[in-house]
């Protein structure tokens, strides 16, 4: 045995009533640690800390390994997989830090190792760091305590969270009975005809009849301990003709045209009665679920449970972005809002988003609720109001009289709108201001904004068409980019222009950070403040492999004027991201909100997070290449089926392009009238070469700040400066832009005429350039020079490398102008050409991105995928 363990080991107590010490092994091996009652194997591994509880017998509750530099953390993890699992057979909690980074994991069946959030209260905790043997970090110590006492109770993590100061114990029916759980879905699937949606409504349905059931609001007769009995006949012939219209229409009634909590058409039984019986007694099994507190889990996950199942067995009807809770979660913990806080979700499906704030740790007052959640399905608003009597099962039933119903009746009414108007949904939900005809509000502004967007292309120009329908509410999204996110985003900057704090956690596809058309990112811009960009994982959402984002904005402040934008680019969420959805090791949305919390200091020593100034984000053409600072090697093919969505895209931008250049352009370059002048003309140009012909030695012999252009057709050749012979346009530098002088010039050998630009800054020519100065610039454009000459100087003078275009044959050169009622070249009318000539520009680099765009895609797709 060492001599520093017979002296006895450094040792914190962190619990004195259950003898729980923080325990330095100072260099020890696990077999020496055995040997002095600690529950470990004969390893000769060596750990850094562990934390056990006992005095003669010392159970290890925690294992610790600790490193000095934050690049050690992986090297950390794989010390504790390599040397601590096998020592430590009983130990279900480790703790791997590596400077400022800290990883808390937890050993699962098969010494499978996943990565957890600790909370306490619901927010994330550090429970390790620096100086905690020494006694001197006592907020971490404290955590540590509440942590290792948890642990002791053998309390398990909930989908990657652990809770080391929960409030109360609550029951979970889908973690308690998941066999009846299992069970019932597969009874009721098989009785839709494997119709998925259909089977969601029907589960969901009897679940909520089984908490209001057991809560007490139903007659005797109609309540499902009685219609389960064996003797009681005829019971689901009394649930579809009775109870189901006694629910609908005495107890949670809606409001005209609205959807209230049970689908008319959304049953699954028609006539198996022996079925239904079945699984009402196995809904009674689960007990008395409104007099039990559920776990705020189980009201979390019950419909994204099942929608995965669903999904997974037959595709559900809208429910294929449903967001992951634990990233729902996540969003909120972030955002950490108020209880008086304005808060919607403007495509809400299930509700997920828009009920968190009634779970734990919010725990808002349903009263004064203030969320709203819209969506254009009426199945979704049925099953997210249906998803807020799950939620609030304990206070109907703590309370279970009628006007106490009938006041929560109302406020799920209020919460979730159904809003189709031919299609257009949300969209629509704009107001035409009194003041000008033109100008739109949003009708539901916002303090927070939290949504998963819609993103999809077929069907966007039948949605712009129902809008102008409805009175030219598309005007109000002519500043947005392509596909219907593009509109939800203008929709959301509207919202949160005006209130406070003005934020939003937008999921968006990968065509907005990246497509050619950057319409929404310059209005996303110009009208807010970017505070975050997350990268997620392709694959995060069931039953799709889009590769999405999240945007964090707030209104335009004074306080981000010049803050950094934090960039952070999730691999893992927690769980694998197959059809299965099984826990794995690595969950980076807990680094994240980490990261996160520390944004203000515009530093991480997180290689999976990363800081750009503003001015570095704000000139970025395409906000995805911002990402190529974490090089990533991922899986970038693409299925058939993925493969169609992209090329729909591309069909749309293709089709939005030729539109606004047939509308706008096609007819611009036909003059009514034009007036011919040759270069020669002298009442309208000077065309010479430089006065002084520096040669490329020269320059270098004089090096200076000008530059010097050649035949060269890149730029220029170098640059330089000589007292005795200044450059061309040394003027310039005293003068305003406004009036500054400005020259053409143009190359005369290699690839002849095919360089011709304006300068207006000094520089330097060669003999191998030819300059051009307008006499006459009331009359003729230099931008309108500039562009007739790149694209007509070559064909008509027939330049080459063999034909070189000498001063003497440009003078040659006839200018066409458009001309005005007087002969003379139409100034106006060239402005517009070279403002047309820009356009047609860009037209035609978006042509070439968007052909480049769609050969990648080919190349990308994987049959087999």
């Amino acid at each position: 045995m060492s001599e520093s363990l017979s002296q006895g080991l450094p040792s914190l107590l962190l619990d004195q009533t259950w003898n729980i010490k923080l325990y330095k092994c100072n260099d020890i091996s696990f077999q020496d640690l055995k040997k002095e009652g600690f529950n470990c194997t004969n390893s000769k591994k060596k750990p850094d800390q562990l934390i056990a509880q006992g005095l003669e017998a010392k159970k290890v509750i925690i294992a610790i390994e600790d490193k000095v530099d934050d690049a050690q953390l992986e090297e950390a993890v794989n010390q504790i997989k390599d040397n601590y699992l096998n020592a430590l057979p009983e130990t279900k909690f480790f703790i791997a830090r590596a400077g400022s980074r800290i990883k808390v994991l937890y050993r699962l069946k098969g010494d499978m190792l996943i990565e957890i959030n600790t909370l306490n209260k619901g927010f994330q905790v550090t429970c390790f760091g620096p100086r905690v043997i020494t006694g001197e970090n006592q907020p971490v110590i404290e955590n540590l305590k509440l942590f290792a006492s948890q642990a002791l109770k053998n309390n398990e993590p909930a989908n990657n969270d652990f809770e080391i100061n929960p409030q109360e114990d609550y029951y979970n029916p889908i973690k308690n009975k998941s066999r009846i759980i299992k069970s019932l879905w597969q009874k009721i699937f098989v009785c839709t005809g494997e119709q998925a949606h259909k089977c969601l409504a029907t589960f969901v349905e009897l679940l909520v009849y089984k908490g209001i059931s057991d809560a007490g609001l139903l007659p005797r007769d109609y309540r499902i301990s009685t219609l389960a009995q064996e003797d009681v006949e005829d019971s689901l012939w009394t649930y579809t003709n009775s109870i189901r219209t006694h629910i609908s229409n005495r107890i949670f009634p809606c409001m005209p045209e609205e959807p209230g909590i049970i689908d008319p058409q959304g049953f699954a039984f028609t006539g198996q009665e022996t079925t239904f019986k079945s699984v009402l007694n196995d809904l009674e099994t689960l007990g008395n679920i409104a007099h039990k507190k559920l776990d705020p889990d189980f009201k979390r996950r019950v419909l994204e449970t099942f929608l995965g199942s669903s999904n997974r067995e037959g595709k559900i009807k809208n429910g294929q972005h449903i967001t992951p809770r634990n990233v729902v979660q996540t969003i909120w913990r972030m955002a950490n809002p108020s209880e008086a806080s304005r808060i919607i979700d403007l495509a809400c499906g299930v509700g997920g988003f828009v009920l968190e704030g009634l779970n734990y740790p919010f725990n808002f007052n349903y009263r004064n609720y203030n969320a709203l959640g819209i969506d254009k399905s009426r199945e979704m608003i049925t099953l997210a109001k249906a998803n807020m009597v799950l939620h609030l099962l304990d206070v109907i039933a703590e309370n279970p009289t009628m006007n106490h119903i009938a006041e929560i009746n109302r406020i799920i009414n209020r919460t979730f709108l159904y809003t189709d108007r031919n299609g257009t949904g949300t969209l629509a939900e704009v107001t035409r201001t009194a003041q000008n005809e033109n100008e739109f509000v949003v009708n539901h502004p916002a303090d927070y904004v939290f949504a998963n967007v819609p993103f999809f292309s077929s069907g966007v120009s039948e949605i712009d068409k129902s809008l102008e329908q409805l009175g030219n509410l598309n005007t109000f999204y002519s500043s947005s980019g392509l596909g219907i996110e593009s509109r939800f985003i203008k929709y959301i900057v509207e919202q949160v222009q005006n209130m406070d704090p003005g934020m939003a956690f937008v999921i968006v596809p990968e065509g907005i950070l990246k497509n050619v058309n950057s319409k929404t990112r310059d209005l996303l811009k110009n009208k807010t403040d970017m505070l975050g960009i997350v990268a997620f994982p392709k694959g995060m959402f069931e039953n799709n492999n889009w590769k999405t984002y999240m945007l964090i904005f707030q209104k335009k402040t004074d306080v981000n004027k010049y803050s950094k934008v934090m960039l952070y680019n999730v691999e893992d969420i927690g769980i694998s991201l197959d059809q299965f959805r099984a826990p794995i090791e690595k969950d980076d949305l807990i680094t994240m909100e980490a990261a996160w919390e520390q944004r203000l200091a515009g530093e991480s020593a997180d290689p999976k997070c990363a800081f750009v100034s503003r001015t570095e984000f704000n000139d970025a053409n395409k906000w995805s290449e911002l990402f190529d600072v974490f090089d990533n090697e991922e899986d970038d093919s693409i299925s058939v089926n993925e493969s169609v969505g992209i090329f729909g895209t591309f069909q749309i931008e293709l089709e939005n392009e030729i539109a606004e250049m047939n509308k706008n352009y096609t007819n611009m370059f036909n003059y009514e009238q034009n007036v011919s002048i040759r270069l020669s003309d002298a009442d309208y140009f000077i065309v010479g070469a430089p006065a002084f012909k520096p040669t490329i030695r020269y320059a270098k012999l004089n090096k200076g700040k000008y530059p010097l252009y050649s035949s060269q057709i890149s730029g220029p050749v170098d640059f330089m400066y000589s007292d005795e012979y200044p450059p061309i346009m040394l003027e310039n530098e005293e003068r305003d832009k406004s009036s500054k002088k400005q020259i053409i010039s143009w190359n005369i050998k290699g690839d002849a005429a095919k360089d011709v630009r304006v300068h207006d800054e000094p520089f330097y020519g060669t003999e191998n350039r030819g300059l051009i100065e307008i006499i006459s610039p009331s009359q003729v454009n230099i931008e309108y020079l500039e562009l007739f000459l790149k694209e007509n100087l070559v064909r008509l003078g027939r330049f080459s490398r063999a034909n070189e275009a000498h001063v003497g044959k440009v003078r040659d050169i006839t200018i066409e102008f458009p001309a005005n009622e007087n002969g003379l070249p139409d100034w106006d009318k060239q402005l517009e050409i070279v403002a047309a000539y820009k356009e047609i520009q860009k037209f035609k680099s978006n042509m070439i991105e968007l052909t480049q765009r769609m050969k990648e895609t080919v190349e990308k797709i994987n049959i087999l995928k």
